[in-house]
C-alpha cells in the first residue's frame, strides 16, 4: 500500500482539491471529527480527513496525536473519533491508555455512541484516495460517519482501527471492546473483495445508495478476519468467506435515530400499544452540551463555590485543557462536571455520580476566584481531579446508566 501511495501523492492532492470544490455537502459542519492517523500531524495522503471535510464542511476534522487521546476527557469536545492510519501504509496501534479513554468516550450498553467498523483498507478507495474510486465504499463510509457523529460520541474504525474496536484480537494489541467478536491481525488478501448483504439485510440506512453485490475497485487488498461477531452487528459480508466486511451497532444501523420504548397488550380482538413517557434520560457528552447551548435547561451552574453564567460556562468548555503533563486538571474536571450537572438538570439519573459530583465541587472549592486554576495533572490535587473527571466522563458518555431512555 505504501508504494502505491508515494507514486500518486501529487495527483491525489490535486484530485482532492478539485473534488472539494465540486462535491455536495451531506451534513452540517457542526459535526466534529477527531481523526487519528498513527498520531501524525498530516494525513500523508490518507483521504479520510479530506473526505470528511468535503461531506461535513471545511474544518470538520482535527488530526489528533496519541498523547491527546491519552488525555482523559480530550475527546468530549468531538462528535466522533476516527481511527485509521497514516498514508496508505499498514499503520500501527494505539496505546492501552488511549484505547481506555476511547472506550469511556464511546460508552457501552444502551447509551453507547454510534460505532462502525470497516475491516479492510477501505480508505484507499474513497474520493481522492490513492486507489480507484469506489462509489459504494464511499457511500458506506459517509453514511456511517453521519450516523456515528449524530450520537455525539461515535467511533469509526478502519483497518487496524477495526482490529482494536473488537472485544478481543489475536494481534496482541489493546482492545477498545466496542463490539463483540475477535479480530485477526491485518494481512494481505490479494484479489478484489466482493461485498454482499449481511444478516441485517439491505433495507437499512447505512447501506443507502449502495448496490449489492459489488466488487471493490481495489486490486491489491488487505483485511482483518472477524470471528464471533453478533449477527445483529454485521452490516455487509465478504462473498468468499462470509465474514464481516462492515459492522455497526444499533445506533449506526438504525440511521442514528432513537428508539421508543413501548408495551403491547394483545386480546382476542384488539392490540393496544402504549408509549412509556421518557424518564431517566440518557446523559449526553460534554461535546454535545458545548455545541448545543440552546438545549440547556438552566442558564447558570455552581462549580465549587463559584456560580457561573452560561456564557462563562461555554468559555470554560471551549478553552483547551492542554495535553499530557501540561494539561490543567481543573479544566479537565470542570468540563465533565458542567456536562454532568447539565445532564442531571435535563432528567438523567444523578445516583451513579452523586458522590463524585460532591467530591468534585469540594476540590474546586479549595481555590479562590473562578476557573481556570492551573492545576498540574501529576500533583495530588490534579490526580484527584482527573480521577473524578474520568468517572464523570463515563457517566456523561452513558457507561454508568445502561437502562436509560434515549
Amino acid at each position: 500500500m505504501a508504494t502505491r501511495q508515494s507514486a500518486r501523492r501529487i495527483a491525489t492532492t490535486i484530485l482532492s482539491a478539485i473534488m472539494f470544490l465540486g462535491a455536495p455537502t451531506f451534513a452540517s459542519a457542526t459535526n466534529q471529527f477527531a481523526v487519528w492517523l498513527n498520531g501524525q500531524a498530516t494525513d500523508g495522503g490518507n483521504p479520510i480527513p479530506n473526505r470528511l471535510n468535503i461531506a461535513f464542511g471545511a474544518g470538520a476534522v482535527t488530526l489528533v496525536s496519541t498523547a491527546q487521546l491519552e488525555t482523559p476527557g480530550f475527546l468530549d469536545s468531538f462528535d466522533c473519533v476516527v481511527i485509521s492510519r497514516f498514508d496508505a501504509s499498514f499503520g500501527n496501534y494505539l496505546s492501552a491508555l488511549a484505547t481506555s479513554n476511547i472506550a469511556a468516550y464511546v460508552g457501552s450498553g444502551a447509551s453507547q455512541g454510534g460505532v462502525a467498523v470497516f475491516t479492510n483498507d477501505m480508505a484507499d478507495n474513497l474520493q481522492g484516495g490513492p486507489d480507484p474510486f469506489d462509489p459504494n465504499l464511499d457511500a458506506l463510509f459517509i453514511n456511517a460517519a453521519t450516523f456515528a457523529a449524530a450520537s455525539h460520541h461515535g467511533f469509526i474504525g478502519e483497518f487496524n482501527g477495526a482490529v482494536m474496536a473488537m472485544a478481543a484480537n489475536t494481534a496482541g494489541v489493546p482492545a477498545i471492546g466496542l463490539l463483540p467478536g475477535t479480530a485477526s491481525a491485518t494481512y494481505g488478501y490479494g484479489p478484489q473483495f466482493v461485498y454482499d448483504v449481511g444478516p441485517i439485510g439491505a433495507s437499512n440506512p447505512i447501506d443507502a445508495g449502495v448496490t449489492f453485490p459489488f466488487t471493490d475497485a481495489d486490486t491489491s487488498t488487505f483485511r482483518t478476519d472477524i470471528t464471533g461477531a453478533d449477527s445483529s452487528n454485521i452490516v455487509d459480508v465478504y462473498n468468499d468467506n462470509g465474514l464481516p466486511a462492515v459492522l455497526g451497532n444499533t445506533v449506526v444501523i438504525s440511521g442514528g435515530g432513537s428508539t421508543t420504548t413501548t408495551t403491547t397488550t394483545t386480546t382476542s380482538s384488539t392490540t393496544t400499544t402504549t408509549t412509556i413517557p421518557s424518564q431517566n434520560k440518557c446523559p449526553l457528552s460534554q461535546g454535545f452540551w458545548r455545541t448545543h447551548p440552546a438545549a440547556w435547561s438552566v442558564t447558570s451552574l455552581t462549580l465549587g463555590s463559584q456560580t457561573y453564567t452560561q456564557a462563562e460556562l461555554l468559555t470554560i468548555l471551549t478553552t483547551p485543557v492542554g495535553s499530557s503533563s501540561k494539561a490543567d486538571a481543573s479544566l479537565i474536571l470542570a468540563d465533565q462536571l458542567i456536562a454532568a450537572k447539565l445532564n442531571i438538570a435535563n432528567g438523567s439519573d444523578p445516583t451513579p455520580v452523586a458522590s463524585t459530583i460532591a467530591d468534585a465541587d469540594a476540590l474546586l472549592a479549595t481555590f479562590t476566584g473562578k476557573l481556570r486554576y492551573g492545576v498540574r495533572t501529576n500533583s495530588a490535587t490534579g490526580l484527584a481531579m482527573v480521577n473524578d473527571a474520568s468517572m464523570l466522563g463515563s457517566y456523561n458518555n452513558g457507561a454508568l446508566t445502561p437502562s436509560c431512555v434515549r
